[in-house]
């Protein structure tokens, strides 16, 4: 079964590039350009991940990430052009379970987009701040903030 992929970015460009991207990776896709229309995209098609731009007009992508983790369990990827480390987003933004910044290629976000449908089938989901979250290469108790520890190899 094919997964299905929410799309999010205010960008066209971009949307269309990542919408692109994805189809040629065997991946179906919907599309969303605002906060608000994901939410409805979401609930609509109820995706099995939702790769999301933290920047959006109308409702936030910070604010999208926490309605989605507070109503179910769909994976996201979240995406930000800002000048920050994957850990500083990872703290600004609780919840995401993997981060893309912008700039990136093809194949990172294929293979991060993978690994995340992987990771997510492996996996009983939990509620937002509970449980591990990957962060880069180190795996981080969320909802105890207790000291992160390598990945074994």
């Amino acid at each position: 079964m094919t997964a299905q992929i929410l799309v999010v970015d205010d960008d066209p460009d971009i949307l269309r590039l990542l919408a692109y991207a994805l189809r040629s990776g065997g991946y179906a896709v919907i599309t969303a350009v605002r906060g608000d229309e994901a939410l409805a995209q979401w609930r609509t098609h109820q995706p099995d991940l939702v790769l999301l731009d933290l920047n959006l007009p109308g409702v936030m992508g910070d604010s999208v990430c926490h309605t989605i983790k507070a109503a179910g369990a769909t994976p996201i990827i979240l995406m930000t052009g800002q000048a920050v480390t994957e850990i500083q987003l990872s703290q600004r933004v609780p919840g995401a379970d993997s981060y893309l910044l912008k700039p990136f290629n093809v194949s990172d976000l294929l293979g991060q987009v993978a690994e995340t449908l992987e990771r997510s089938a492996r996996q009983p989901r939990m509620a937002m701040g509970q449980g591990l979250r990957r962060q880069g290469l180190l795996l981080k108790d969320a909802a105890a903030r207790q000291q992160p520890a390598r990945v074994p190899a």
